[in-house]
């Protein structure tokens, strides 16, 4: 899956992890290696990514492992959806939140 740092990482990635391969949580792995190098912007970025997925996984963990197995990314929101009827109530609650967050998130762009 494309890795997503985006325009606030994209100056790192491109000075400490250019010769990096794409894919398979690489260049992510990178960015935890140089952290102490990374930009502010960057740093801030990766912090909101980890708070993200440890949400995620307090709140949806058990179903991704039970309904999804090992499947991550895509698959793994793809699978949950596909077994949405099964999922917990608190993983339905932080999928609801969080698209309406992006949604939300959207909206403020768009106004732009």
């Amino acid at each position: 899956a494309p890795e997503k740092t985006g325009g606030a990482c994209k100056a790192d990635v491109q000075k400490l992890c250019g010769d990096i391969e794409r894919g398979e949580g690489r260049i992510r792995q990178c960015l935890q290696e140089h952290r102490a190098s990374l930009s502010a912007p960057c740093q801030e970025r990766l912090a909101k990514r980890e708070e993200r997925r440890a949400a995620f996984e307090a709140a949806c963990g058990a179903d991704a492992k039970s309904l999804c197995g090992e499947k991550r990314g895509k698959e793994l929101r793809q699978c949950l959806k596909a077994n949405r009827a099964k999922v917990s109530d608190s993983c339905k609650a932080f999928v609801k939140d969080a698209r309406e967050k992006r949604k939300e998130k959207k909206g403020k762009k768009e106004a732009q």
